[in-house]
């Protein structure tokens, strides 16, 4: 069968591509616009900032507001996560990933079965270490 791919459906496609890509955007710009307002509104709120000074001095008048939160409003003291560790590890084999599946795509256009496999493989095998790290920050404090 051939005829079956036209200049309509390459479109088609690349309309779909531009059309998920922004829709990642949009996500992650949503993740950034949460974490703006949880920094610069909402935790000063708790301390009493702007309008709010009864808030900070009747529900909790030992709470100060900085960013990360270490201590929260009702006293629970939390932990920040260093960059240092599983987070630069993680960040490296996402990296990693995406150089073996650029080569794996390199392969498939020069029709080099064998390290197409390999690359592959090798893109598999460091999103399954990627997840298995996440996993265990999860799991572990």
């Amino acid at each position: 069968m051939t005829g079956l791919y036209s200049a309509q459906m390459d479109r088609s496609f690349r309309q779909g591509m531009v059309w998920f890509i922004f829709s990642e955007v949009m996500f992650f710009l949503a993740f950034f616009g949460v974490l703006f307002y949880a920094r610069q509104l909402a935790v000063p709120w708790l301390d009493g900032a702007g309008h709010r000074v009864m808030t900070g001095q009747l529900l909790w008048p030992d709470f100060t507001a900085h960013w990360p939160l270490l201590k929260t409003p009702g006293g629970a003291t939390t932990q920040a996560m260093p960059w240092q560790g599983i987070p630069l590890i993680n960040t490296l084999i996402l990296l990693g990933s995406s150089v073996t599946l650029l080569f794996a795509h390199m392969s498939l256009e020069n029709g080099r079965r064998m390290r197409l496999k390999g690359m592959l493989l090798a893109t598999v095998v460091l999103g399954l270490t990627f997840l298995w790290f996440q996993g265990y920050l999860i799991t572990h404090d």
